[in-house]
């Protein structure tokens, strides 16, 4: 997983659409819909939302995992030289991950 997707499902995530999120990050709709399957296809236990995989689970190509008395912790940390170019989504990237803390 790359750090490109998950700022892109960041993104998704707060608009609930995937143009608005490829407008909003500079890409095409359909590139953010390649991410979002990338993030589908690792075949591994993944966090996403709902609208992102309804059709999926309506297909039988995923199924919805309800887990009784599982408690997850999740851990971020990011590093950048304060010296170092950064791209813009590296700096949006740095901006959503702040937010999330508030």
């Amino acid at each position: 997983m790359e750090i490109r997707q998950l700022a892109t499902f960041i993104r998704v995530a707060q608009f609930n659409s995937f143009s608005r999120a490829a407008e909003s990050l500079g890409y095409s709709q359909s590139a953010v819909t390649v991410q979002i399957r990338q993030l589908e296809v690792d075949r591994g236990v993944s966090f996403l939302p709902w609208y992102a995989v309804e059709s999926g689970v309506q297909q039988g190509r995923l199924i919805r995992l309800s887990v009784e008395d599982c408690y997850i912790s999740l851990y971020r940390q990011i590093f950048c030289h304060k010296e170092k170019w950064r791209t813009r989504e590296m700096d949006e990237f740095v901006r959503v991950a702040k937010l999330a803390d508030e």
